[in-house]
């Protein structure tokens, strides 16, 4: 703990969101007395009950008796029982973003914003520095392997060294202090909170213009809506692309499911073939958001091949839960109608004889604003099924859900399309008629993760039973 600090013990609302989490055990690691709260016993939780973190179930005004600063994440309002009973004892009560943000004070920060990419941008960073014996402290929304520190979602390291992603979705970003802003893309997310892009726009301009003189930001030009913004940042800039004159850009890309590989230059140089064990044309642009942070702190060509050549994509992102010769089931965050393209698209470089999507809409705004662009972006799957809605704390918005969804899609053209609102329901529809050759890919930000996992274990009893 920091010597001169007298607050001791911290308490975290929804300790068991991904980067509440990171946050916690960071602090909890600096000696910080650490509590918090979630509704459900997830993973996460048991993972910080066995390091030594107090969680209660529940949220009720009881678990604050005895605190001295509250933290809450973006899925809690003002009006959570914990949040109110704080405020009423006059206990500090400060969002996520604020927590990260003190933490960035005294570090070297690198913050990686985006609407896409970020998390696995974020590890491939943290898994460069690790592999450069520079010892970073670390927080990111997914568990991250990394061979020298095993499978977690932060870690405080000893050096000066920090990188975390940086939330846009509530504008909470803004609040950070970091030395290199990376940005990833912009598009068009979030807008029940910014109302129109131009805002969204506004907000980024912001984020990046708040690194000190001897900072950078780092943007991907690949991007239009990044692109826009590039006349408006007043600090030191740095550009990378897949195809545009840039300062590092990827050519002669060679993509694959499990793999892809590029041609990195650096400056109109060739720099050497970069190798990567996670396919996508997507995870090249991430690669090279994490190359150009990584050149910019000093870090050798020669080091970063070997970072990226160990990273491994954290849980969630493409994550394969079962593969064998006959079937390939994956688990992926995709959430947004784009992210959902690249993934589906990584499938199709494969010579899988059908993709079989599940897809559950997370949110009822984003569902609401974009729900032409999810209706025709699974043109590229064989078979799609939609679950229930997850509406994470969000209200009901009137005829905004799945169902209406599926039917939507029904009227682009597309027919393949059923509509289950149990997870029970999915895995028999799914192993009813499942066949060789398939690749079967959930796609959600909510819970349908566990779905994948129990369809995944039913698949792999089945195939030790032949």
């Amino acid at each position: 703990m920091i010597e001169f600090s007298r607050v001791k013990k911290i308490h975290f609302v929804g300790v068991g969101g991904s980067g509440m989490s990171g946050i916690a055990e960071v602090l909890h690691n600096m000696g910080f007395i650490v509590s918090g709260s979630d509704i459900g016993e997830s993973e996460t939780v048991k993972r910080l009950k066995a390091m030594g973190v107090t969680v209660y179930l529940g949220h009720r005004k009881d678990n604050v008796a005895d605190i001295e600063t509250l933290v809450y994440s973006s899925a809690v309002t003002r009006e959570n029982e914990e949040v109110r009973e704080a405020l009423r004892q006059k206990i500090p009560v400060i969002p996520r973003a604020e927590m990260l943000a003190e933490l960035m004070r005294v570090k070297f920060a690198i913050a990686v914003a985006g609407t896409h990419g970020k998390t696995t941008a974020t590890s491939m960073i943290a898994t460069i520095l690790t592999c450069a014996q520079k010892d970073p402290t670390y927080v990111v929304g997914g568990k991250l392997k990394i061979e020298e520190s095993g499978t977690k979602g932060a870690k405080l390291g000893k050096s000066d060294y920090l990188v975390a992603e940086a939330d846009e979705s509530d504008g909470s970003f803004l609040k950070l202090f970091p030395t290199l802003a990376v940005i990833t893309n912009i598009e068009d997310d979030h807008l029940d909170y910014y109302k129109n892009m131009e805002n969204l726009r506004k907000a980024f301009i912001d984020f990046g213009n708040k690194v000190p003189f001897y900072g950078s930001v780092i943007i991907n030009c690949q991007c239009e809506e990044s692109r826009k913004i590039l006349s408006h940042l007043n600090k030191r800039v740095l550009t990378y692309s897949l195809s545009r004159d840039t300062y590092v850009k990827a050519e002669n890309i060679k993509n694959s499911v499990f793999g892809v590989s590029f041609d990195l230059v650096i400056d109109n140089k060739n720099a050497g073939r970069i190798a990567l064990n996670v396919g996508g044309i997507h995870n090249v642009s991430n690669a090279l958001a994490a190359i150009t942070a990584s050149i910019e702190i000093g870090i050798d060509i020669g080091t970063i091949t070997e970072g990226l050549k160990r990273f491994y994509l954290p849980e969630r992102r493409f994550q394969v839960l079962f593969y064998n010769n006959d079937y390939l089931i994956v688990d992926d965050y995709a959430h947004h109608p784009t992210e959902i393209r690249v993934t589906i698209d990584t499938l199709r470089s494969g010579d899988f004889k059908r993709v079989i999507a599940v897809f559950q809409p997370h949110r009822f705004t984003r569902l609401e604003k974009l729900m032409d662009q999810f209706a025709s972006c699974f043109e590229k799957v064989d078979q799609l099924i939609i679950a229930e809605l997850y509406g994470a704390n969000q209200e009901k918005i009137e005829h905004i859900d799945s169902n209406v969804l599926a039917e939507k899609i029904k009227k682009t053209g597309f027919d393949k399309v059923a509509y289950i609102d149990t997870f029970e329901g999915i895995i028999d529809h799914l192993l009813a008629g499942i066949r060789k050759g398939d690749a079967v890919v959930f796609l959600s930000a909510g819970n349908l993760t566990q779905a994948a996992h129990d369809f995944a274990r039913r698949m792999e009893e089945t195939a030790n039973e032949k």
